[in-house]
């Protein structure tokens, strides 16, 4: 009986030839054909995150394929209606990254797909929690008027990181 094992680095028909050569010389070969079927990459998005409105997010998912002979394309979706990213592969260090700013607070879903070059693709995902940033004000300088006479100065100014929000001012005039 001859037996052994071998694996294959990408998916393809092969030929496998076995010869075997006793001590006088004479040998005798046999081949047969071995299937080999590809197998998608596995990925890990990472864990969940929290962050604040208009806080950088980054993401470093990690990707394994069994097949190293493959090639891989990976994109990443934000899960707030942005444009899907597909730049973001690190094919040496098997990793996929990114960095996105979200413009409004909430729970959003990010999906990372790596693809190799037979078109299996594997998807993971995780949640981003997006809590909701307190505006700043900038305050203006004081003003001067006298009894009687309406004062019309500009208060404040305010920041929102949360570029998706809506406002409303309230004023305390103080009396």
């Amino acid at each position: 009986t001859v037996s052994c094992s071998h694996a294959y680095t990408d998916n393809g028909g092969y030929t496998v030839t076995v010869c075997v050569t006793d001590d006088e010389g004479a040998s005798s070969c046999d081949a047969l054909q071995v299937a080999v079927h590809n197998v998608a990459p596995a990925v890990n998005a990472g864990p969940d995150s929290t962050a604040a409105e208009g806080q950088l997010v980054n993401l470093s998912a990690i990707y394994s394929d069994v097949g190293s002979a493959d090639t891989h394309a990976a994109t990443v979706t934000w899960g707030d209606g942005t444009a899907v990213e597909t730049n973001g592969l690190n094919a040496a260090a098997h990793t996929v990254s990114g960095s996105h700013v979200y413009a409004d607070n909430g729970t959003y879903t990010v999906t990372v797909c790596v693809k190799d070059d037979d078109n299996d693709q594997t998807c993971d995902t995780l949640l981003v929690t997006v809590s909701n940033a307190t505006p700043t004000i900038t305050p203006s300088s004081g003003a001067e008027t006298f009894e009687g006479t309406p004062v019309g100065v500009q208060l404040a100014t305010f920041h929102d990181q949360g570029t998706a929000d809506t406002h409303t001012a309230t004023i305390n005039w103080g009396d």
